[in-house]
């Protein structure tokens, strides 16, 4: 399956109406005039291996430059590169996130949130990688659930104001293990990580490594306030340079 070059209001490439389970297959260049550039589904998607390659959800209500997923989005390998969007979300905007593998490669959010991906509950990252995504907040990720990342890499990802690699509000509990952030940047806080002052839960930082090119005080935000417990195990893999 191969879909390119379709205008449409919302799901360029597709529109499904309930759930949708896709197996490989390529959306390419598609432009909607609301969400969901390359495909637009209500309900849950699962995904393995499908590639969203430059499709565009213009205007300025819009959602998920790649993808809109109203629901459950569980992603398996695939790729999302070269995805713009003006206001949520360049490659995907979904409400629960599971991810294994899949690649988020110069996604942009050009006014708000969620550069790579922009998630609205809980979000469960196993691997991954999210390199070079542009957004005002949140260059890689803006997620605003809870948040367990094993084995994810954020690579030269950046935003405007806060959240180089990941911009987390609200939510509860944030587990990241293994976790590689590597020259994101910000031009306000947080150029790898950005944890908003309304988070709730706890925040866990198990064998992370963080690199960065500009040396910023803040470049791991822990906005919280003093109710949020924070635990950096081994921190000595924590890295700072």
């Amino acid at each position: 399956m191969c879909i390119r070059d379709s205008p449409c209001i919302a799901g360029a490439g597709a529109y499904v109406a309930g759930d949708a389970v896709l197996i490989g297959g390529l959306f390419q260049a598609n432009q909607s005039t609301y969400s969901g550039g390359g495909l637009y589904v209500a309900v849950n998607l699962t995904l393995t291996g499908t590639r969203f390659i430059s499709n565009t959800a213009q205007g300025a209500s819009n959602y998920g430059g790649g993808a809109f997923v109203n629901g459950i989005a569980t992603l398996n390998g695939g790729l999302f590169q070269g995805n713009q969007i003006e206001r949520y979300g360049g490659g995907l905007r979904t409400g629960t996130l599971v991810l294994s593998g899949t690649q988020f490669i110069s996604n942009t959010a050009t006014g708000d949130y969620g550069g790579g991906a922009y998630i609205i509950s809980a979000a469960t990252l196993n691997g991954g990688l999210f390199q070079g995504n542009r957004a005002r907040v949140g260059g890689g990720v803006y997620a605003t659930g809870s948040l367990a990342m094993t084995g994810t890499q954020f690579i030269s990802n950046t935003a405007q104001t806060d959240g180089g690699g990941v911009y987390v509000t609200s939510g509860s509990n944030r587990r990241l293990v293994n976790v590689l952030l590597a020259r994101n940047g910000a031009g306000g806080s947080g150029a790898a990580i950005y944890f908003a002052a309304n988070a709730t839960g706890s925040t866990e930082l198990v064998h992370s490594r963080h690199r960065q090119v500009v040396h910023r005080f803040d470049a791991i935000r822990l906005n919280a306030n003093d109710a949020v417990p924070v635990n950096i195990a081994c921190s000595k893999t924590l890295e700072v340079v």
